[in-house]
């Protein structure tokens, strides 16, 4: 009996496409060699109420009846608002599960993507290391999601961007992500267009103009002058809210490939996950400042202190503590590579046991 989809996936040549097809194929081809003679139902949430909401009223409507629900979430943030078990109740399914990046459950897609699409030959250690400081840090940001727009107004309320690389998209009107905030600042590196980053390993990523011609830098580290040229990466992770299931995306993997000491400005508990996956991070270095157990609306103005005692510090004195930390950063690098290996293999080999008891998220 073969396993149903319903649902919107990604273009498979778009940012994170192929992987999101890969992971579902992977995980239709599992499902049904585990339970040949069962009726089961895989549903994607990607872009859910633009999509397959209407799909699953459709299906009850018809009266369809599932033994088990997989609900799936492998390349965006679970979507608000969503009755996960009773829409499965309606469905008849006693068996309700939940899979991906979105639920923290089972695979990281992002450690995945950049892993295929990073063009790792052109990141080699030599290449990303830090030999000369240009840049005190560096604040990548396209969608002016209301956490990134706090951080860009924080750092440039401390005068603190004279000393680093800030860039945020324009509000868009198809694409209402700011959450009602008023933001008119739009900042983005000179002489860039979006077409200088469409490339990635495995060709050309689709021309996307959207939030004020921001670049899409989803798949590389930008332009390597200023990469190199930077101490300290502040990352724009995609969610803030702490009460959300954990979400790590490639902006995370970003500084871990290009050997560079980071702060989140998302989740706090960014940092624990990334350590119980055997990763190190660098909050010895943070002056005692507090990222991890903060409150939401604590996290911009803690990152803004860091960096601020940071912009205080000579280059002599920042390559100082970027040589102490260089064996770290290193063995985050080395660690990168070893992760997604596991993911891969992980999704390769699906465990059923862990499968039916872990996959049930707080939502």
């Amino acid at each position: 009996m073969s396993i149903e989809f319903i649902g919107k996936k990604f273009q498979i040549d778009s940012p994170w496409g192929r992987q999101e097809h890969y992971i579902l194929k992977k995980l239709r081809q599992q499902y049904d060699a585990f339970y040949p003679d069962q009726k089961q139902l895989i549903i994607s949430l990607t872009w859910y109420f633009s999509f397959t909401h209407d799909e699953v009223e459709k299906l009850i409507e018809m009266n369809k009846t599932y033994d088990r629900i997989i609900w799936c979430s492998v390349s965006d943030p679970i979507p608000a608002g969503v009755p996960y078990y009773e829409i499965s109740k309606r469905l008849g399914a006693t068996d309700v599960l939940f899979y991906g990046s979105g639920f923290d459950i089972g695979v990281n897609t992002g450690v995945i993507a950049c892993y295929d699409e990073f063009d790792l030959e052109n990141y080699s250690e030599d290449q990303v290391i830090l030999k000369q400081i240009e840049n005190v840090y560096i604040n990548y940001n396209r969608k002016p999601r209301p956490h990134r727009i706090r951080m860009v107004e924080g750092l440039i309320a401390a005068g603190l961007e004279q000393h680093g690389v800030i860039t945020i998209g324009a509000a868009d009107v198809d694409y209402d992500i700011t959450e009602g905030i008023e933001h008119n600042l739009v900042l983005t590196i000179e002489g860039d267009t979006p077409e200088d980053y469409l490339k990635c390993k495995n060709g050309d990523l689709p021309l996307d103009t959207n939030f004020g011609r921001v670049p899409y830098d989803i798949l590389s580290l930008g332009k390597m002058n200023i990469w190199r040229g930077h101490f300290l990466n502040v990352v724009s992770e995609t969610i803030c809210a702490p009460w959300e299931p954990t979400f790590v995306t490639e902006k995370t993997w970003k500084p871990i490939v290009g050997m560079r000491p980071f702060v989140i400005n998302g989740q706090p508990d960014v940092y624990n996950w990334l350590r119980t996956r055997g990763f190190r991070t660098f909050e010895k270095y943070y002056y005692g400042i507090e990222l991890e157990n903060l409150h939401e609306n604590h996290i911009q103005t803690n990152i803004v202190q860091l960096v601020k005692k940071f912009c205080e510090c000579s280059h002599d004195q920042l390559m100082e503590i970027y040589n102490d930390m260089y064996d770290d950063l290193l063995y985050n690098r080395n660690r990168f590579f070893e992760y997604a290996q596991e993911e891969i293999n992980n999704i390769e080999n699906l465990d059923r046991n862990v499968l039916l008891n872990a996959n049930r998220p707080n939502i």
